[in-house]
């Protein structure tokens, strides 16, 4: 369905699934809300060291 979204059909009606597209956005806002909460722990603990203690390990 996604790849056909804007092919053309017989007189030039273009045909076009609207609910292709909110899936693809919905996909891509989950990963983006997905990304953002996996990094948010590691850089919210990183930013309470000292520097010289994450650079010992």
């Amino acid at each position: 369905q996604v790849f056909t979204a804007g092919t053309t059909f017989g007189e030039g009606a273009a045909v076009f699934d609207p609910l292709s597209v909110a899936y693809i956005l919905f996909a891509m806002g989950f990963g983006v809300v997905t990304s953002v909460a996996a990094g948010l722990y590691p850089a919210w603990q990183a930013s309470r060291m000292a520097p010289i203690d994450a650079l010992r390990g």
